[in-house]
């Protein structure tokens, strides 16, 4: 898929710039230049993760939630945790989780930073954020922007799409979005939201779930032409 969204975000004061590695594509805003340092962390977060898949092939194709494993590398065990805190795969977090490894590790060289990682985002800036959400995306002009307060910062947004995006999903939503302070946290929490908005179910009763979660500061859902959201964001 074509990142088309990539060519609306301009900010001035950032640098900007893409790193693409294998299945990662990042694209990434810095205070001054650091694709190499950009590079670096990439590599150690696949390193990371496909050493542990090499002996434990199961990491990268499970559906349901491992158990923790204090001997696994660092960023794997942020993944299981991760999946055993809303019942999904641990690989249903590794956007989340990649995008907030190399934005924290650039923080030791940029004042602001901001990643984004298949339309998963880990940002920490000095004001406020906007996010453009895409629900559908054969109608780029219904675009939904939220703002989150600097107050957050650093935090993660995650969503999950039964109709964007490569990502497994069992659901119908058009949209399920997470606001976390963990990346990891709001992928695999974004995932398991798209699991379960599907025909049947009560949209009031997911939000609820979520709502409750100690890891989820907001999130909005669409869903079957309703619009739920709550916590720490504002609709622009």
């Amino acid at each position: 898929m074509k990142r088309f969204y990539r060519d609306w975000v301009n900010l001035p004061h950032l640098q900007k710039f893409e790193v693409k590695i294998k299945e990662t594509d990042l694209l990434v805003m810095t205070d001054r230049p650091l694709e190499k340092e950009t590079v670096d962390l990439v590599l150690d977060a696949r390193q990371q993760i496909e050493a542990y898949v090499e002996q434990n092939p199961h990491f990268l194709t499970s559906l349901s939630p491992l158990p923790m494993d204090p001997f696994a590398p660092p960023l794997v065990r942020v993944m299981l945790e991760a999946g055993l805190n809303f019942g999904v795969g641990p690989m249903a977090s590794v956007a989340g989780a990649i995008a907030q490894f190399v934005g924290e590790g650039l923080r030791l060289s940029s004042g602001e930073v901001i990643v984004e990682n298949g339309g998963d985002v880990y940002a920490s800036t000095k004001g406020p954020l906007k996010v453009g959400l895409l629900p559908w995306p054969d109608k780029k002009d219904l675009e939904i922007r939220i703002e989150l307060r600097e107050t957050l910062m650093p935090v993660s947004v995650c969503s999950s799409s039964s109709r964007i995006g490569h990502s497994l999903s069992f659901g119908s939503a058009d949209l399920a979005c997470i606001i976390s302070p963990s990346g990891a946290m709001a992928d695999a929490a974004a995932t398991s939201a798209g699991n379960r908005l599907r025909k049947g179910v009560d949209p009031r009763e997911v939000v609820e779930q979520f709502r409750v979660h100690p890891a989820i500061l907001g999130g909005l859902f669409i869903w079957e032409g309703i619009v739920a959201f709550w916590g720490e964001l504002k609709i622009l």
